[in-house]
């Protein structure tokens, strides 16, 4: 019969329990498979923030440069402004994911445009974006 551990039964006990034997370094006593997880999705969870914000990102410098929607203009100035600090914060604090948004950004792009096409079909966007700059603006120290 399986018994069911505090990771089961009271995550945030298990991970205050996990965390105090580390400190205490009482390595025998940790539950390494569940810590192991647990470490391994934090990591995933950062990747699939910074996709996500990244194709937002995108999606509203796409609205900005090719809709002429002039009342809309701020809010997506806004936006752009948001989304841009939200991805910096993550970079500052990971900074090998600037390489994986390097990997990414085609397929993010392609994403994007999908969006943003579906919402504003009567507008070209087939001049595109320099994802190049983009990606540089994002990496480079803001200080």
């Amino acid at each position: 019969m399986k018994t069911i551990s505090k990771y089961d039964s009271d995550y945030y006990e298990w991970s205050q329990e996990q965390s105090r034997l580390l400190r205490e370094c009482q390595f025998d006593l940790l539950d390494v498979e569940n810590l192991a997880e647990e470490i391994e999705s934090l990591g995933k969870s950062d990747r699939r923030k910074a996709r996500s914000l990244f194709v937002r990102l995108l999606e509203h410098l796409l609205k900005r440069r090719y809709v002429g929607i002039q009342e809309c203009y701020r809010g997506w100035d806004v936006e752009i402004r948001n989304f841009s600090r939200a991805i910096f914060r993550i970079l500052e604090d990971s900074p090998s994911l600037k390489n994986y948004l390097k990997e990414i950004a085609d397929k993010c792009y392609q994403e994007a445009i999908s969006s943003v096409e579906e919402e504003y079909e009567l507008y070209d966007f087939s001049g595109g974006l320099n994802l190049e700059d983009v990606i540089k603006n994002l990496i480079e120290d803001k200080k």
